[in-house]
């Protein structure tokens, strides 16, 4: 999922001046568009047609301006990480942990690490 915002920004951004995505071959992953296309479609499907109660995507709290801020903020933080770390926890803990690969281990340490000390100690400051 985190690849495919290279490839989209790719496609935005053709003549960029980061190689990151001018150099960027999206056309090799097209399959990875219609893939996250599929998972919102379903998603929509889902919600839509096989559903007769309303589901609440966001807590009461991020109906504020400090809500969409702080939701903003993870966001681009989730992003970054997944990116930096070279996948996600998913991708890392199971697959990669499953395969025995030790920078997988390390990733999923610190993910969890990184989750605890957000949970147990960060949340009391920000909230």
């Amino acid at each position: 999922m985190s690849q495919s915002l290279q490839h989209i920004g790719a496609i935005c951004f053709p003549k960029s001046k980061t190689t990151y995505l001018s150099e960027h071959n999206w056309r090799d992953h097209t399959w990875n568009l219609v893939f996250v296309g599929g998972l919102i479609l379903g998603a929509f499907v889902g919600a839509q047609f096989l559903s007769t109660e309303t589901l609440e995507v966001l807590p009461e709290a991020a109906n504020t301006g400090g809500g969409l801020v702080r939701l903003a903020f993870g966001g681009t933080l989730v992003g970054f990480g997944t990116r930096y770390a070279g996948g996600c926890t998913s991708g890392h803990t199971i697959t990669g942990i499953s395969n025995m690969n030790l920078p997988s281990v390390i990733a999923s340490a610190a993910f969890f690490a990184g989750g605890a000390i957000s949970t147990w100690g960060l949340t009391f400051l920000i909230f």
